[in-house]
């Protein structure tokens, strides 16, 4: 007696498998040595009526007690098996196999989508849309859905759930370059649902390109950096890198009290500022967006506004001398007392700070604990600092 899996008939076939187009599904029966199997798709009985070749396709062989079918074309079938045993006894069953029309498909939300390039991170999630018959959305009961996609030609496969539809797209898949656009293709391959059916990827939509542009990277090409008090100065910025398309330029002034040039409406890469606040030493500052709303970092040069009647006194040339190489006895304390020049105008920094009882000033005492190498610093007026070891 041939049994065929889930289901056996008396007499008439009946249906007992409904499928999809594309499905892939495996029958067998019971293995009775010595038998020969024959393997039929039938469209009808009586006469049997075999279905058209292209309807379905034997993946394996047809003379063995189990067949792996694809059901290529929607209608109802019968899957029809024959046993012959080694005493000429013939026996044959049927089961009914409904082939739906597969009109579910995959799609891609949307076909493009552009970022800026982060130093952050350059993953990104790329929703898709899961369509039942009648264009409807697929029904939760096919998930998860398993989906085969490719990025820049390599294929990748994830389990999309019925409530997070969507491809996670790792970083590690592609090169992105913050000094030029890149680009990133991802294309739907193959899906399945949780029953290993085919869902079709539907053409037109299966395609995702996401463009990564560079970041705009800017530079001072001219700067008024010693501008006397009331006067203007002149600036200028530029990409360098190339940025095609119109820019947005940004300026401000730290602290903003050095001008009253607006400097907020100003949003070109050239920047006239009159300086006709106090007089002192001010942080200009520029950046720009491009417009792909990408946003260069800030640049940053130093202005010095300077009183006109002032007359600028170039600062003293003068030397430090921190004494001489000098040994002592493990337990004797040494005074560095040959260091010049020694002025209450002068701040001292001697560093490393260890073994010494105050690193801040000019004849600090040395307590031995190891031989040790010192770097004296000593900062003037005006700004001017100088070092010696």
């Amino acid at each position: 007696m041939i049994t065929i899996l889930l289901a056996a008939l008396n007499g008439a076939a009946q249906q007992n498998y409904v499928v999809f187009e594309g499905a892939e599904q495996n029958y067998f029966v019971d293995d009775h040595p010595g038998s020969d199997y024959s393997w039929k798709v039938l469209t009808s009985f009586n006469p049997d009526t075999e279905a058209v070749a292209n309807d379905y396709t034997f993946i394996s062989s047809a003379n063995s007690n189990e067949i792996s079918v694809r059901w290529n074309q929607a209608g109802l079938y019968y899957l029809d098996v024959v046993e012959t045993d080694i005493t000429g006894c013939i026996n044959r069953k049927a089961i009914a196999v409904r082939v739906n029309a597969n009109n579910r498909g995959i799609v891609f939300n949307s076909s493009q989508s552009t970022a800026c390039y982060s130093f952050s991170g350059n993953g990104f999630d790329l929703p898709i849309q899961t369509l039942g018959d009648g264009g409807v959305a697929l029904d939760e009961a096919d998930f998860p859905i398993n989906v085969n996609f490719s990025v820049n030609g390599t294929i990748h496969s994830q389990l999309v759930s019925y409530t997070q539809q969507i491809l996670s797209i790792d970083e590690a898949w592609f090169t992105a370059d913050p000094a030029q656009e890149s680009l990133v293709t991802v294309q739907l391959v193959a899906s399945r649902d949780q029953q290993g059916y085919d869902i079709p990827v539907l053409s037109g939509s299966n395609t995702h390109s996401r463009t990564i542009d560079a970041i705009p990277m800017l530079e001072f090409v001219y700067v008024d950096d010693s501008v006397y008090q009331d006067n203007a100065g002149q600036y200028e910025v530029q990409f360098t890198n190339e940025i095609l398309g119109n820019a947005t330029y940004h300026w401000f002034v730290d602290p903003p009290l050095g001008t009253t040039t607006d400097v907020s409406a100003i949003n070109s890469e050239a920047a006239t500022i009159r300086w006709d606040g106090a007089i002192g030493v001010y942080s200009l500052n520029a950046w720009a967006t491009d417009e792909n709303s990408c946003l260069a970092d800030t640049i940053e040069t130093m202005v010095e506004v300077f009183n006109p009647d002032t007359t600028v006194i170039e600062p003293p040339k003068i030397s430090i001398y921190a004494g001489p190489d000098t040994t002592v006895g493990a337990c004797e304390p040494y005074v560095f007392t040959d260091v010049f020049p020694i002025a209450d105008t002068f701040t001292y920094l001697w560093e490393p700070a260890t073994g010494l009882n105050d690193p801040t000033i000019a004849n600090p005492v040395f307590t031995p604990e190891e031989t040790r190498t010192y770097v004296l610093t000593v900062s003037l007026p005006l700004g001017l600092q100088l070092a010696i070891r």
